[in-house]
């Protein structure tokens, strides 16, 4: 942030990999995304130019709509990007491989040698030595592929990218089975480790060592190992529908100490309904310093029953200033009737960025007789330049959907989605669709979503599409979702369906898929 505020005209700004930057937790992603926004946006501080790489899995998480009543921690980034993606091809063209052709001939071997083995102008994949990572991969040993499917799993989980050790060496045990567990030497992993480091074409290795730039020690091991990029990549398409096995979540709860790490884990654990690993790392996250964490797990105890333990942790999380918990005691107040303290508690977490509390000040302004409070937020949605506060303004359209200029804000939408192929727009479109029994048009946008790649919204919306009165298939459609980390609310998939699902897996699910029993 600091760096940002400091860059002066006529600078380079380059984020390699920008979802360690926009990914950042407790708020810090957006924050930075704002900053980057506001560089561009001020002429006297240009001119600039920001490169960023960003992987198409990350894109889709960033553009996806939040489920109704969430918070939505990507506002910032998703208006930072809008309209300035550009996508990149996975090969190059004609044009530019003849250029290389040249540079080849005059010299390049390296060039030479990609050249000779890349198909569809696959250069960049070839240098960085692909093709071998992936033999290397497929031809590991059971307990090397342990740990990289292990490895896989932590990166599409958001892990980050230093990987404890022994993390990896806990975590690996249940992706063995019991012959290939019993014969292991005891020093499998110093054997395993050696192998999967060594550099190989292009010197990439398919798990590396991180080596440390300080000489000073810490109590303990803290060595930690980067998966190749590659391998990430592959992971993150060909596991994208599992969930991790139980040594995975208790490794992650041990031996993981970042908090926004730990958080970010929580939320995918919470996600695939395993709600007890989510409980169990959000509070160590929250044991960290992360006061959203708190509010994640007075949520949980909400679900299971437990108000007064929630009430507790509200009221923390409230005391160091989370605006989600001051939103959430100003709406106690208001159902006892105590408008005063509702409207002071409102006002505190509007301005802690709330976007639901600054929806509801603008409803009681309007109740109030401020007749410019509607025209405002038609306005806000209207003008396609401005950032939306999709949140805030669905909140309100919950709270007075008759006078709202519906159609309108339903052209804005769809004129977001046409031109910038906005997955949160299409998504509360097809919501909206849906609602209101138009599934031939749910259908067809469904159609698009497909073609688009974004594959978790598009599993999040299916299974809710699906829920149409069979339990069976239901419970089918929302055991796929939650292995695939697709199940955003557990409150909503329980209303779904007439209430029909509202007593299924009232405590979760175990990472094998089993119903968990009461923790």
């Amino acid at each position: 942030m600091e760096g940002i505020e400091r860059v002066e005209p006529h600078t380079v700004l380059w984020l390699n990999e920008a979802q360690r930057y926009f990914g950042a937790g407790q708020e810090r992603g957006g924050r930075i995304a704002s900053a980057i926004r506001s560089l561009l946006s001020t002429p006297a501080r240009g001119p600039v130019l920001v490169l960023a790489t960003l992987w198409p899995n990350f894109d889709n998480e960033y553009a996806a709509s939040p489920s109704a009543g969430e918070e939505d921690p990507h506002a910032s980034v998703r208006d930072l990007l809008s309209g300035r993606r550009i996508s990149l091809p996975d090969g190059f063209d004609e044009d530019a491989l003849k250029e290389a052709r040249g540079l080849a001939a005059a010299g390049d071997r390296h060039l030479a040698h990609a050249l000779a083995h890349a198909r569809e102008g696959r250069l960049t994949q070839q240098l960085a030595g692909a093709p071998e990572l992936v033999r290397r991969y497929l031809s590991a040993a059971p307990e090397g592929k342990a740990v990289l499917h292990a490895a896989m799993d932590a990166r599409r989980l958001c892990a980050g990218l230093a990987l404890p050790v022994r993390f990896l060496e806990q975590a690996a045990e249940d992706y063995l089975g019991d012959d290939d567990f019993d014969i292991l030497a005891d020093d499998w992993l110093e054997q395993t480790l050696r192998a999967l480091g060594r550099s190989g074409h292009g010197n990439f290795a398919p798990l590396r060592r991180i080596r440390p730039r300080s000489t000073r020690t810490t109590a303990g091991d803290t060595t930690t190992l980067r998966l190749a990029d590659y391998l990430e990549e592959r992971g993150r398409q060909e596991r994208s529908r599992l969930c991790p096995p139980e040594s995975f979540w208790h490794a992650a709860h041990l031996h993981v100490i970042d908090p926004d790490d730990l958080a970010k884990l929580a939320r995918e654990a919470y996600s695939r309904l395993r709600l007890r690993w989510a409980e169990r790392l959000w509070r160590k996250a929250a044991e960290a310093g992360d006061t959203t964490a708190l509010t994640r797990v007075a949520q949980i105890r909400e679900e299971l029953g437990d108000s007064a333990e929630a009430e507790v942790l509200w009221q923390e999380a409230a005391t160091a200033g989370n605006g989600e918990a001051l939103s959430h005691l100003a709406r106690g107040r208001e159902e006892v009737g105590e408008v005063v303290e509702a409207e002071r508690l409102y006002r505190l977490a509007a301005a802690a960025g709330h976007g639901r509390a600054r929806a509801w000040l603008i409803k009681r302004q309007e109740d109030a007789g401020d007749a410019t409070a509607r025209a405002r937020l038609n306005a806000l949605a209207a003008d396609s330049g401005d950032t939306v506060d999709l949140v805030a303004i669905e909140t309100y359209l919950h709270l007075c959907l008759q006078q709202v200029d519906m159609p309108a804000w339903t052209r804005y939408l769809t004129a977001r989605d046409a031109a910038n192929g906005d997955s949160e727009a299409r998504a509360w479109l097809i919501e909206e669709a849906m609602k209101t029994g138009d599934f031939a048009e749910a259908e067809r946008l469904l159609e698009i979503l497909a073609d688009s790649g974004d594959t978790e919204t598009l599993s999040r919306l299916q299974w809710r599409w699906g829920v149409t009165g069979d339990r069976a298939e239901a419970e089918r459609r929302i055991r796929i979702a939650a292995d695939a980390g697709a199940v955003e609310s557990r409150i909503e998939w329980a209303k779904w369906n007439r209430g029909e699902l509202e007593s299924l897996w009232p405590y979760g699910l175990e990472p094998d898929g089993t119903p968990s029993e009461q923790w």
